[in-house]
């Protein structure tokens, strides 16, 4: 596919299994993906094979007598997540994994019956489109393609506008689809469409904030994964603390935290492998080149 090509929204979340080969999925998720930008300010850019090096030297920590719970959080589309699952299976592994992301949810929308549009749950729009032309909200830059914008905002708004049950559809979620006279809404889901065809129970895809304790977590994962979000450039040091506790308590005694960074300066993956100790505390298993900028941060946390 062409670099500069964009996807229609309908291209992403509706065209039929086969009608691209593996490799065009990855490439048109890319495009989609790397433009797309959430409510808050980040895109879920990523990529195939990005980290085949971290997953190859967790090997070598990873008990191969039990079934492994997995937890990847923060996983974007989630295409690593899959390509971790299914390099895991191909080593013998049997594995559950639980992949979170704070945004998963979202809604295609169709007004007046010419104009799409993608929507965060929460009424926040994603991207909107008319024939060849899309707009990803926050890459529209230039005086015509801002007023094109904000002409198409009007006009999905005033359908907005003539179906209320429709808005609080959006506002809200929990419903899959909507069919009125001047308006239509599907739910989909912000996650790489390989994901939902690949023949694999064992990946669970969740909206999961990381800032919050999740019961139903509680030391339940042998191996918990967070790649390019625990990052100096994003937290302050409290705050990070605050989250390796949050991340801690769904740790098993005696389980594996990965934590990774892909370093835009050089492209590669930096990052360190620990233990979770019985007293809570944790112990350095292995790096990865210079290993993670918040090292000192998870050796430093104290215990239970």
């Amino acid at each position: 596919m062409d670099r500069k090509y964009k996807p229609s929204l309908s291209e992403v979340f509706f065209t039929p299994r086969d009608f691209f080969s593996r490799e065009e999925w990855l490439a048109l998720e890319k495009a989609f993906f790397s433009k797309l930008y959430l409510k808050n300010g980040v895109t879920k850019t990523t990529y195939a094979e990005r980290f085949t090096d971290l997953n190859a030297l967790c090997l070598n920590y990873l008990p191969k007598n039990e079934e492994l719970e997995i937890n990847d959080v923060a996983v974007s589309s989630g295409i690593s997540t899959l390509e971790w699952n299914e390099q895991l299976k191909e080593k013998g592994y049997k594995v559950n994994i639980v992949g979170g992301d704070i945004s998963v949810d979202a809604y295609y929308v169709k007004v007046f019956w010419v104009i799409s549009a993608l929507y965060e749950k929460g009424y926040f729009p994603l991207q909107f489109e008319i024939g060849s032309f899309r707009f990803p909200l926050m890459v529209v830059k230039g005086f015509l393609k801002s007023f094109v914008f904000h002409f198409f905002n009007a006009i999905i708004n005033l359908g907005f506008a003539l179906t209320p049950e429709a808005k609080k559809i959006v506002f809200n979620g929990g419903i899959d689809s909507y069919f009125g006279l001047f308006i239509k809404l599907k739910k989909v889901e912000l996650i790489s469409p390989l994901l939902k065809w690949e023949e694999n129970k064992h990946i669970r895809i969740i909206e999961d904030d990381i800032f919050k304790i999740t019961p139903e977590f509680s030391q339940k994962f042998s191996v918990l994964r967070a790649a390019n979000i625990l990052n100096l450039g994003y937290f302050n040091d409290q705050t990070l603390t605050q989250l390796l506790i949050t991340l801690r308590y769904r740790i098993k005694p005696g389980g594996l935290f990965i934590v990774c960074r892909t370093r835009k300066s050089d492209t590669l993956n930096h990052a360190t492998i620990f233990r979770l100790k019985e007293n809570g505390q944790f112990e350095k298993l292995d790096r990865l080149r210079e290993g993670s900028e918040i090292e000192h941060l998870v050796l430093q946390l104290p215990g239970y």
